[in-house]
This record gives structure tokens, sequence and C-alpha cells, in this order.
């Protein structure tokens, strides 16, 4: 019960927080005041893994600090951040975490099981009542699963 009244507080405060800086951003829009609410912003969108909202924001203030010769300076940087967190949100989309997750299963099980079958050492040939040829082809497809879902795991991991 406290639990659950620690995490429904932590939301409304959560969502208090972010109904409070949007209100803030709309009320500074285009003004430089409204630079340090937006990077608080941008930084919890990125936190949050909303890359492409983060990236908005900043690009927002880049062109918010190149109207204003104080802050002149801090709008490349601002562009700078936001081309990192684009290139970030990229290669986010790009990761294939569940392809990958099917990818190493497939290659330890199919490794493991082809090898368990095809050695008759291990098994003696009376796995499920099985005969010494079924069992070596179902050893040697199970290599094969394996053997291909090492080359998509393998594939997966090369950086682009």
């Amino acid at each position: 019960m406290i639990k659950k009244l620690g995490r429904y507080l932590s939301k409304r405060s959560q969502e208090k927080w972010w109904d409070d800086h949007e209100k803030e951003a709309r009320r500074t829009e285009g003004q430089i005041e409204g630079l340090g609410v937006r990077e608080e912003m941008a930084r919890s969108y990125y936190d949050d893994g909303k890359y492409s909202a983060a990236a908005e924001v900043w690009d927002d203030m880049a062109q918010i600090a190149s109207k204003y010769p104080s802050t002149e300076d801090d709008a490349p940087k601002y562009r700078q951040m936001a081309e990192k967190v684009r290139h970030r949100a990229e290669r986010k989309s790009e990761d294939g975490g569940l392809e990958k997750g099917v990818a190493l299963v497939l290659l330890i099980l199919g490794l493991a099981g082809g090898i368990f079958l095809l050695s008759s050492n291990i098994t003696g040939y009376v796995i499920a009542n099985l005969s010494q040829g079924f069992s070596n082809w179902l050893g040697v497809i199970l290599l094969l699963v394996g053997i291909v879902g090492g080359f998509f795991w393998v594939r997966g991991r090369k950086v682009k």
C-alpha cells in the first residue's frame, strides 16, 4: 500500500514537473529566458529515451541562442548536441534487440544441441528412443541452425 502511494505521488510529481516546464517553455517561446527550462526538458527527454523530442528542443535552443549576442557562441554547441542526439536515435532504431537475442539463442541452442546429438559418447543414442540415423540428422540440422544463428549474431554486432 505504501509502495503504491509512493509510486502514485512520484508519478504525480513528475507530471507536475513536466506541466510546469511546458508552461514555462510556452511562456518564454523564442526568448533567452527559456534556455534553462528547455535544457532541462531536453536532458529529461534524452534520459527517458525520447531522442527525437530531445533533438527538437536542442534545435529550438540553438535558434533562440543565435538571436542574442550574449548566447550567439552557444548556438553551434546546441546544434551539435541536437545532431548527436539524432545520431543516437538513429543508432537506437537500428539496434535490433529482439533480433540479436534470437540470434544468440539460436547460436547457443543450435550448437549445443547439435554437438550433444552428434556425440554418441554423450548420448549413447538413447535420447527419446531415437535411432542413430535420425539422431545424427537432427544433430546436423541443429548444428546448421547454430551456425546460421551465429552468422546473424555476428552480423548484428558489427558497428556501422
